[in-house]
């Protein structure tokens, strides 16, 4: 764990330390978490000393582990249904609450791990009428119970919600975060997953605003190749998996903008690393909030930030986060892949 920790907190590795790891990794002994966790350092010690051929053989071998020791929750045939099934529901006209002013408070910060979301709600957060409240549950566990009562699945349960339904699920939501707004009057919501969700949350929430995430597509799915995740993330251990991932992702959130192009704000992660101001103003102005100077400043901004770009949110905006070009060809086949499924 300590030399998962360092590696995930932007330590040089020297060649000793490379050393240590190496023969850290290879023994026979280790539990399997002690092996995975060491094979991802490894991995990035290497990566610090150039040795791409060599760290992504590391990575292959330590998500090989990792995938072995965890249960799979995920898998792509089932994402492919149920974002059909969403598209489907949501593709004809639902019911929504009648306050067309409910939510304006929430903004709902949605994509994929490693895509620059904890970047864009640091930045809103230092907005002085933006609290960030990272990767809250709410949405996702408000659908679960309304699912439940139901006694069907989401989204098959949606044709049959009145606005009046709407309405209750989305006071819930409010009442659920009414704490993150004590002393600011909007929010952020973090939970990546809520991607799934957008069309509900609208149906809840019709002045919500809700913002999509998205980086290069190579550079989203090694990035989180080299991350070790929770069997929450299983998708993340094969290359393959991740590519049918941000196919189902792109195919489902590329539907939403077309739907509420009022209510949902695409931002890509290259374009805010390029001009940093321009699309700050942007997005601020989507959400219907001032332009403030700190949020240019975002580095300085102190909070509590619960996701594995806790340290890179603490600097000033760089533009040397691209890495797929290190790996070369090794990443050719990732790239037939993305092909393969319309990204």
């Amino acid at each position: 764990d300590a030399w998962y920790g360092l590696s995930m907190n932007l330590a040089r590795f020297e060649a000793a330390d490379v050393a240590c790891l190496e023969q850290a990794f290879t023994r026979a002994d280790l539990p399997p978490r002690a092996h995975y966790l060491l094979g991802f350092a490894f991995a990035k010690a290497l990566e610090n000393r150039g040795d791409y051929a060599k760290a992504f053989e590391v990575f292959g071998l330590a998500n090989a582990a990792q995938r072995a020791s965890i249960e799979l929750t995920w898998g792509v045939a089932e994402e492919h249904r149920f974002v059909d099934s969403i598209w489907g529901v949501f593709a004809n006209n639902v019911s929504k609450a009648p306050d067309a002013d409910s939510g304006k408070e929430a903004i709902l910060i949605v994509g994929i791990p490693r895509s620059g979301s904890t970047l864009v709600e640091q930045i809103l957060a230092s907005h002085p009428a933006v609290e960030g409240a990272n990767e809250i549950k709410d949405m996702p566990a408000i659908i679960a119970t309304e699912t439940h009562r139901r006694g069907s699945e989401f989204p098959l349960w949606v044709p049959d919600a009145t606005a009046l339904d709407w309405q209750r699920l989305g006071q819930e939501y409010l009442t659920r975060t009414a704490h993150w707004r004590r002393h600011k009057p909007s929010f952020t919501d973090k939970n990546l997953m809520n991607w799934h969700l957008v069309g509900a949350v609208l149906a809840m929430l019709p002045a919500a605003h809700v913002i999509i995430v998205r980086r290069d597509p190579v550079e989203t799915c090694l990035a989180c190749y080299r991350h070790c995740f929770t069997e929450d993330a299983g998708f993340s251990c094969n290359l393959d998996d991740v590519a049918d991932y941000y196919g189902e992702f792109w195919r489902l959130t590329r539907f939403w903008l077309e739907k509420y192009p009022a209510r949902v704000f695409d931002l890509e992660y290259e374009a805010l690393v390029a001009d940093p101001e321009r699309v700050i103003r942007r997005v601020l102005d989507f959400c219907g909030l001032p332009f403030d100077p700190a949020c240019l400043d975002f580095h300085k901004t102190q909070r509590a930030v619960l996701t594995p770009s806790a340290a890179q949110v603490r600097r000033p905006l760089h533009r040397g986060t691209a890495r797929s070009a290190r790996y070369g060809d090794k990443l050719d086949h990732l790239r037939r892949r993305l092909r393969d499924v319309g990204v």
